[in-house]
């Protein structure tokens, strides 16, 4: 069973790599995927992570084989699970990505970047609780993409990213909480 494992992970390597081309310097590509995320605010002891949804869509240049900078807009749940109350705090955000793409290989980059986003809405229980966030919130997202190629004008990718919060996001509490997030998405790109 662990040899037939192997001849397997060892075939879909092989494919990744002989079927990459490199996109061409000089090209815009589009970028789209859809996943989720396991959230949660930094710095309070009340609270737990909780599973929230992320979509993306995304627009880059490729300036050079190993660098691409993009921007993009991203649809996300994030938020936490209130320990008394065991209720999740849904945090609905709209986050603008601003990214450097270094390609290690042409199927493998590594991501940094900055982000501002904007809550549209925060609920609990049915109850809307946007007063005591704030409405913008600045986080470096960090880290990796897989995309081999699937014909000649797309790549398969997947995007997995560390989301770090910058902002404290919390108006009223004493505590100062900003977001966190372990972000997985799959989806297309297009170039």
């Amino acid at each position: 069973m662990k040899k037939t494992k192997g001849i397997w992970l060892i075939g879909v390597l092989c494919w990744a790599v002989t079927s990459v081309q490199a996109q061409d310097v000089g090209d815009w590509y589009y970028k789209a995927t859809i996943g989720g995320n396991i959230a949660t605010l930094s710095g309070d002891d009340g609270v737990n992570s909780k599973l929230g949804w992320s979509s993306n869509i995304e627009v880059g240049f490729q300036v050079s084989k190993l660098f691409a900078p993009s921007v993009g807009v991203m649809g996300q749940m994030l938020g936490y699970k209130d320990k008394v109350l065991d209720e999740n705090m849904r945090l609905s955000y709209l986050n603008i990505p601003l990214l450097a793409n270094f390609y290690i290989t042409p199927w493998l980059a590594v991501k940094v970047g900055g982000q501002m986003g904007f809550l549209i809405r925060a609920r609990m229980d049915g109850r809307n609780y946007k007063k005591y966030f704030n409405n913008i919130d600045f986080s470096i997202p960090i880290g990796i993409s897989f995309e081999p190629v699937i014909g000649k004008d797309g790549a398969l990718v997947i995007d997995f990213r560390y989301q770090l919060g910058l902002t404290d996001v919390n108006k009223t509490g004493i505590e100062s909480c900003k977001n966190r997030a372990f972000i997985l998405t799959v989806g297309y790109k297009m170039f």
